[in-house]
């Protein structure tokens, strides 16, 4: 019996993981984007559990398929991996194609904003 077949599927499945978790980066830009206006600790729990959306489905697959636990871990570690790379990058993309800052409230231009000082500040005092 030929292998072959068995990793073109394999590779498959793990570009499709990686797709996942690219897509999911960028929706991920606008989803915080989008929870910026709410308050509360929902808010906060909602915003680190959206990275569960990608990731439990990816994990759960790679486990059924494989039976290995090392290697969902290695799916999920990918996906997350993509999901950061392309959030990042989609908000590089967004400064130098678009033009458009995403959070212009940091930036060093907009020193007169009454909270501009507070975040500079708040950012000063966990950068280590």
């Amino acid at each position: 019996m030929d292998p072959r077949p068995h990793r073109v599927v394999e590779r498959r499945r793990w570009l499709y993981y990686l797709l996942v978790g690219l897509c999911f980066g960028v929706v991920d830009f606008y989803f915080h984007t989008f929870i910026q206006r709410w308050t509360g600790l929902g808010v906060f729990f909602l915003g680190l559990g959206v990275w569960l959306v990608p990731l439990l489905p990816v994990v759960l697959n790679e486990s059924a398929v494989t039976r290995r636990t090392s290697r969902a871990v290695a799916a999920g570690i990918a996906v997350w991996l993509a999901a950061i790379v392309a959030y990042y990058a989609y908000l590089g993309f967004n400064l130098v194609v678009i033009g458009r800052a995403s959070r212009p409230e940091m930036h060093f231009t907009s020193h007169t904003d009454p909270y501009y000082w507070s975040n500079v500040s708040y950012l000063e005092a966990y950068s280590g």
